[in-house]
């Protein structure tokens, strides 16, 4: 009887001590509770700090875009003019003999006064680098004197007459405008879209069709 009143003593001595280690567990759980707390503010802080960031970053980006775009905006390019050797002595009057009916166009539908010559409409005209056998050539770039020009260019392009290459056969170019990569790579998302009817750009503005609605 003894033995099992003092077991009875030492379970009542045990249980004693519940309630104080129920307070102590209480106040390591309220710890950490606060901070938990403590660092998801601090996650939603630092979430508010790169969200921000980020924006910052885009706001550059968009800036230095926009102000690379803005120094192309008398550039036009020309792709799939096929390279000659006789380019290299006169590859500014070889790319004038390709556009001339664009600006023939031009002054008959009354865009532009006159055909203007060579010499006062290009700044500047080359390729950027050399082609390579079996490849497609690098494309033209020019350096046009005048937005009136440039954009009667663009607008007439379809008269465009691409160089004899021989068997009656004519290369397919194009007369478009200087993009940054940037707006090229969006233009090219636009025009490979199946949910967008045409694409093109605008004074290195997009735009586009879609559901016969401009946007």
């Amino acid at each position: 009887m003894e033995t099992k009143i003092d077991e009875i003593l030492q379970q009542l001595r045990l249980l004693a001590g519940v309630p104080q280690k129920l307070d102590t567990l209480a106040d390591t759980v309220k710890e950490i509770q606060d901070s938990v707390r403590t660092l998801k503010h601090d996650v939603a802080d630092h979430d508010d700090r790169i969200v921000k960031l980020e924006q910052e970053v885009l706001a550059l980006r968009n800036s230095d875009n926009s102000n690379k775009q803005q120094l192309r905006s008398l550039t036009l390019r020309i792709i799939g003019l096929p390279q000659t050797p006789e380019e290299k002595d006169d590859l500014r009057g070889r790319v004038y003999d390709v556009i001339k009916p664009i600006l023939v166009a031009a002054k008959a539908a009354k865009d532009l006064p006159t055909v203007p010559q060579a010499a006062s409409i290009f700044e500047t005209v080359f390729r950027p680098y050399q082609g390579e056998h079996g490849k497609s050539p690098p494309p033209v770039i020019l350096k046009i004197t005048s937005r009136a020009v440039k954009l009667a260019l663009l607008k007439h392009r379809k008269h465009l007459v691409p160089p004899e290459q021989g068997a009656g056969s004519r290369a397919k170019i194009l007369l478009v405008e200087d993009l940054t990569p940037e707006n090229l790579r969006v233009l090219n998302l636009l025009t490979k879209s199946k949910t967008v009817e045409k694409a093109w750009s605008v004074e290195g503005v997009m735009r586009a069709l879609r559901n016969c609605r401009l946007i």
